[in-house]
């Protein structure tokens, strides 16, 4: 199964046909969309939840909800993945280094460090992060840029080279924090996302194959 974190963080997972479901789908897997604390459309009191809590209940939802589908044996426990991009990038990030759940983690145009994307993100999200992280005491926790950070699983990185939202420079940090445990793509024509129709599949089939690989190990 893969574990998809959404975008935002403060969004949802839409309701719509998605090829990159369709293609897990098609390959075996069983996806399941997380709308974690702090994503839109179950009222004020849930969309706030997150506040001072990004990085922390995001991958406890992601955790729960994975055990919550498997108790009935419907799933593999041992061959679940996770997966998300830009916020649920970071999420994945979080829920590899801080959990043993997951066997492989991929990530697009991840948020590595919270506190340097409120910088870069655009004015209206800035303050809308200091939301997100809370006590500027916690900040530092909240990185992935810090000492004593450890990968319990492979992940596979994407990132554009253009991306000015989640510097480049940041994940290269990352992966030389982490070492053989990460491996990175560049893409020199994308920015924050993938767009380009060639990258898109390039980046999909990737995917499969870094998952298919993590079960095999």
């Amino acid at each position: 199964m893969v574990v998809r974190a959404h975008p935002g963080p403060t969004s949802n997972a839409p309701l719509r046909l998605d090829p990159w479901v369709q293609f897990f789908v098609g390959h075996g897997f069983a996806v399941l969309d997380v709308d974690y604390r702090g994503s839109t459309g179950y009222g004020r009191a849930y969309r706030n939840a997150l506040r001072g809590q990004w990085g922390v209940l995001d991958v406890s939802d992601c955790v729960d909800a994975v055990e919550a589908i498997g108790r009935d044996g419907s799933v593999d426990l041992a061959r679940v993945v996770i997966s998300g991009a830009s916020a649920g990038g970071y999420t994945s990030l979080r829920a590899a280094t801080n959990t043993k759940k997951f066997r492989a983690a991929t990530i697009r145009s991840g948020i590595v460090d919270p506190a340097a994307w409120r910088t870069a993100a655009p004015k209206f999200q800035s303050h809308h992060a200091d939301l997100l992280l809370g006590p500027t005491s916690t900040w530092r926790d909240r990185s992935l840029l810090r000492p004593g950070i450890t990968a319990h699983c492979p992940i596979l990185a994407f990132h554009g080279e253009r991306d000015a939202i989640t510097p480049l420079r940041q994940v290269q940090e990352l992966v030389a924090m982490l070492g053989e445990r990460v491996s990175l793509v560049v893409y020199p024509d994308e920015g924050h996302g993938l767009s380009r129709p060639k990258n898109i599949e390039h980046a999909t089939y990737a995917e499969l194959a870094h998952y298919r690989a993590a079960f095999n190990s």
